[in-house]
C-alpha cells in the first residue's frame, strides 16, 4: 500500500448564500464544511460519521465533484481538482465513482440492468469494442452475485439488496481508484446488511481500490473502517485510525455519540452521555466551539469565545482532536474535568 495520498483535502469549506422570506430580506451565509482536512490511501477506508447536518455528504458531494469548495483544495494523485477541464474531468468521473443510499433512486428504471452498468464506460468515454464492454460488464455483475445471465431485467426485479448490488457493480465496471459510499447500506435490511459489508471489503480487496464512507452506524464503521472522523456542524472534531478513537475517544462529542450506540454485547453496557439542547443551527453557529452549548465537559469561557485548533497527541500524531481540554501536545489540560449530568449543563 502506497504512503502516498490518492485523495486530500486541504483546509476545505463550502458555503452557500440562503435567501431571506422577503425581498427585502438579507441573504445569509450558510457554512456547512467548516476547514474539513484528511487524506486517504489506496486500499484503505476512511469513515465519516456525525449527525444529520452535519456536513458528511457534502464533503462527499464536493469529492465527487458535484459542488466545487468555497475554500481550500482538493487533491486527487496529487492534482487539483478545481483544475480539471472536459478531458481530465471525464477521466476523473471514471476513476472516482460512487454508491448512494437509495439504489431505487439510482438506478433508472427504464434501463436494463446491463446498461445501466455498462452507464459509467459510455459516459466516461472508455475506448473499448461492444464485446470488451460486454465482457466488463458481465464481470461486474458475476463479482457482486448478480450474474451476467440477470443483465437482461429491469431494477424492479430486484430485491433492495440485489439493486444495491448492482449499484455497486455500475461503481466498479470502470475500475475507479475510489468509491464514495454514502450510506449504502442504511436502507437494507438487517439481514443482508453484512453480506454487504463483507461484499465491499472483498471487492476492495480484490481490486485495491479506496473507499470514503459516509455512515451513522458505528458498527459499521468498526467493521469497515480504516480511518473514522467525526464531524460536528462542519467540523471535523476528531480524526485517527479506526481501532485507536474506538479504544481512546477523545472529544467530548466523540464520547456522547459512542456511548448512544448499540454495544455487541450486554457486559459491554456503559453510562449513556445525554446531551442537551438541539444542534444548533448553521445559520448561526455558536461562537467559539460550536459544541460549548452542548458540552458535558463545558470549560466555560475558553470554550464560548475561542475556537479550538487541531492538535495531535505526543503518544500518536495521527490522532488528532480539536477541543480546549488539551494543549499543544495532545496533554489533558483539564484531567479532572468529569462528565456532568445533562440538567447541569442546561442550567449553566
Amino acid at each position: 500500500m502506497s504512503d502516498e495520498p490518492l485523495l486530500k483535502l486541504e483546509n476545505v469549506s463550502k458555503e452557500f448564500t440562503v435567501s431571506g422570506k422577503s425581498f427585502l430580506s438579507a441573504k445569509r451565509t450558510l457554512r456547512a464544511v467548516d476547514n474539513v482536512s484528511f487524506e486517504v490511501r489506496r486500499g484503505e477506508t476512511l469513515a465519516l460519521v456525525g449527525e444529520s447536518g452535519c456536513g458528511k455528504t457534502t464533503t462527499a458531494w464536493m469529492i465527487l465533484k458535484l459542488l466545487d469548495p468555497t475554500s481550500g483544495r482538493i487533491l486527487f494523485n496529487g492534482e487539483d481538482i478545481s483544475t480539471l477541464k472536459k478531458d481530465g474531468l471525464r477521466q476523473y468521473r471514471k476513476r472516482v465513482q460512487a454508491v448512494f443510499q437509495d439504489p431505487w433512486g439510482s438506478l433508472d428504471p427504464r434501463m436494463r440492468v446491463r446498461r445501466i452498468v455498462a452507464e459509467p464506460l459510455i459516459g466516461t468515454g472508455e475506448k473499448l469494442t461492444k464485446a470488451q464492454r460486454d465482457r466488463r460488464v458481465d464481470e461486474a455483475l458475476d463479482v457482486v452475485g448478480i450474474g451476467a445471465k440477470q443483465g437482461n431485467k429491469f431494477p424492479h426485479e430486484f430485491s433492495g439488496g440485489q439493486r444495491q448490488r448492482i449499484a455497486i457493480a455500475s461503481a466498479l465496471v470502470s475500475r475507479p481508484d475510489l468509491i464514495v459510499l454514502d450510506e449504502p447500506i442504511s436502507g437494507l435490511d438487517v439481514s443482508i446488511r453484512a453480506q454487504m459489508m463483507n461484499l465491499l471489503k472483498d471487492l476492495q480487496e480484490q481490486y485495491g481500490c479506496a473507499y470514503v464512507m459516509i455512515a451513522h452506524d458505528l458498527g459499521t464503521t468498526r467493521y469497515m473502517a480504516d480511518w473514522l472522523g467525526v464531524m460536528y456542524l462542519g467540523r471535523c472534531v476528531e480524526m485517527a485510525r479506526s481501532e485507536d478513537i474506538f479504544e481512546q475517544t477523545s472529544h467530548p462529542y466523540t464520547q456522547a455519540l459512542f456511548s448512544a450506540a448499540l454495544p455487541s454485547h450486554p457486559r459491554d453496557v456503559g453510562e449513556t452521555i445525554v446531551l442537551s439542547g438541539e444542534v444548533p443551527s448553521p445559520m448561526s453557529p455558536p461562537s467559539g466551539c460550536a459544541f460549548h452549548p452542548r458540552c458535558h465537559k463545558n470549560l466555560g469561557a475558553v470554550c464560548e469565545s475561542m475556537k479550538p485548533e487541531h492538535i495531535s497527541f505526543a503518544n500518536n500524531t495521527e490522532h488528532t482532536v480539536a477541543c480546549h481540554l488539551y494543549d499543544e501536545n495532545g496533554t489533558a489540560v483539564r484531567p479532572d474535568v468529569k462528565i456532568r449530568d445533562a440538567a447541569d449543563v442546561a442550567n449553566k
